[in-house]
């Protein structure tokens, strides 16, 4: 009908929006990271290269696999990386004690719940393109 959206039309704009919060979110993660790294450095005292160094990468998506797949090795990467942060977060609360909450600690939390985000929105995408 005409001035109405087909259900094929709104399907396709939620996956480009969810994927593009989620391209944000990655970004917004990958700098959000460096400036926790950056603050546990200095926290634990540990020299400058430390920080510099990457600690963590991610292969690029492999041309052999369909985006879905593709989706989903990068969703199971972010699934574990989830609950890495949280163990380490446990461990350190349980370690340090809860206490004040500093910069580093409300960072913490913030990427923790970006991630999460992240998941959401990736786990959206693979849905759609199921």
């Amino acid at each position: 009908m005409p001035g109405k959206r087909s259900r094929g039309v709104s399907g396709e704009d939620d996956i480009k929006i969810a994927f593009t919060r989620a391209a944000e979110t990655a970004k917004l993660l990958q700098h959000e990271c460096s400036l926790l790294l950056e603050l546990y450095r200095k926290r634990e005292s540990f020299p400058v290269e430390v920080a510099e160094e990457s600690l963590v990468s991610v292969p690029p998506p492999s041309s052999q696999l369909d985006t879905g797949a593709n989706l989903w090795r990068l969703h199971s990467a972010l699934l574990q990386c989830h609950a890495l942060l949280e163990r380490a977060i446990a461990r350190e609360d349980e370690e340090l004690g809860g206490g004040e909450k500093g910069e580093y600690e409300k960072r913490r939390e913030m990427m923790k719940d970006r991630l999460s985000y992240l998941l959401n929105h990736t786990e959206k995408l693979l849905k759609a393109t199921d």
